[in-house]
């Protein structure tokens, strides 16, 4: 089956190689930001527990006090640069019942880039250790700069604040191969395990993903846009259900910059996945192909930026399946003056689960407002609130819903200025 202690073994020896490319010069001097957020949040339902479930105990109110202190630490060169950032998350209930609820997780997220005359490589990757409640999320690199979030993947159902631990990384190589054609080789290594003790209980899995893929971009002739084609392999396995799943995909590639604030792009293509499965006492063997596309539009100016998509592909989850999803994400952020910023946060997932498989769909939804008001040039009051919606077919009554708000303030270190000119 799949083997944990290699996948791990090739994740450090991938980051490790991108770090020793990325960083340069040894004696160059490194860039560090602290992150600290100090928060106090009311939630009517933190674990996003559906009235009547059996999954786990209904908690109708959470107070917390949340910590989140993070480092940034940085080397910029104009041809490289490489970044770590160590960060550690805890919280503390006021209610005894929602106390089961507690805990201290760990992150570290890496990302480098050497950049030559025709030939850039770069990597992402990341760790975490961490209690999984509410709606799970998985995977590692964002999809756009403007995106706080990862570019994640929903589970199937909530968690249940099972202890989880993750490594991913995501290498690529672009080549130049003139000044229209652009080849690029990318892949990613994702390893999931989950506390044994918990497995049984929550019909989650360890798993293991691989994949590698290739596209080539064109410009075309005004150079304000370019088309490609990509290609990709997948390979996942997961332990409880002994699933194995071969998946190949092509998507057609086609983005356009409109002007210096808007650009867009749109994809199509499909997926086929072969797979073979324990269930029932009987092992099953078949093949599912689905239509995939995806369409985005990026603003990016002085005082706001915004970066939306819909998408459709065929993902892993927790659960020991690949399956398909339709998604939509919204991400903005406004500078309305000097010392006031907001952002919105929207997205929506309907998974489609698996036919073979009772209740495995499930549809997610979660809008958030926040403010930023900036006291002194390193600290800030930050508010928010976020509204979350889970639904599926096993769902007993209504659908499981929450409400947070918070408060709190943060500290952000100040930012070297011309870092990669120096």
């Amino acid at each position: 089956m799949k083997s944990h202690e290699s996948a791990r073994a090739l994740s450090a020896c991938l980051v490790a190689g991108c770090a020793c490319v990325s960083s340069g010069r040894a004696y160059a001097e490194w860039e560090i930001i602290p992150d600290v957020t100090l928060e106090a949040e009311m939630n009517d339902n933190p674990a996003l527990t559906a009235i009547g479930s059996t999954q786990s105990q209904f908690i109708d109110q959470g107070s917390r006090l949340l910590a989140d202190a993070s480092v940034r630490i940085r080397n910029a060169k104009p041809r490289g640069e490489i970044s770590f950032e160590p960060r550690v998350r805890g919280d503390t209930y006021a209610e005894e019942e929602a106390q089961v609820l507690e805990s201290t997780d760990f992150f570290l997220r890496s990302t480098g880039v050497q950049r030559g005359q025709t030939v850039r490589l770069g990597y992402s990757a990341d760790f975490a250790r961490e209690q999984i409640v509410g709606i799970e999320f998985l995977d590692t690199a964002p999809t756009d700069p403007t995106a706080d979030d990862p570019s994640e993947v929903a589970t199937t159902q909530p968690g249940l604040n099972e202890e989880r631990t993750r490594v991913g990384i995501a290498p690529y190589v672009e080549i130049a191969m003139n000044s229209r054609n652009t080849v690029i080789l990318d892949g990613h290594l994702i390893d999931v395990d989950y506390a044994s003790d918990q497995i049984a209980a929550t019909g989650r899995t360890d798993f293991l993903e691989r994949s590698i893929g290739g596209e080539f971009r064109r410009a075309l002739g005004d150079q304000r846009g370019s088309f490609g084609v990509h290609v990709f392999a997948t390979g996942y396995e997961a332990t409880s259900n002994a699933n194995t799943t071969d998946t190949r995909g092509i998507d057609l590639i086609y983005s356009r910059t409109m002007s210096e604030l808007w650009s867009w792009n749109a994809s199509i293509g499909t997926q086929r996945s072969d797979f073979a499965v324990n269930t029932g006492g009987r092992r099953v063997r078949g093949t599912d192909e689905t239509p995939t596309y995806a369409f985005g539009v990026t603003k990016r100016g002085e005082r706001s930026t915004m970066h939306s998509e819909l998408v459709r592909r065929m993902s892993p989850d927790s659960m020991g399946f690949v399956a398909p999803r339709d998604e939509i994400r919204v991400g903005w952020t406004r500078r309305m003056s000097d010392r006031v910023s907001g952002r919105l946060g929207l997205r929506g997932i309907n998974a489609e689960g698996v036919p073979t498989v009772v209740g495995s769909d499930r549809q997610y939804g979660r809008i958030e407002l926040g403010l930023d008001w900036a006291l002194r040039p390193t600290w800030s009051f930050v508010a928010s609130y976020a509204y979350a919606k889970s639904s599926s077919e096993v769902t007993i009554g209504d659908a499981a819903d929450s409400n947070a708000f918070t408060l709190g303030v943060r500290y952000h270190g100040r930012e070297r200025p011309n870092t990669l000119t120096q």
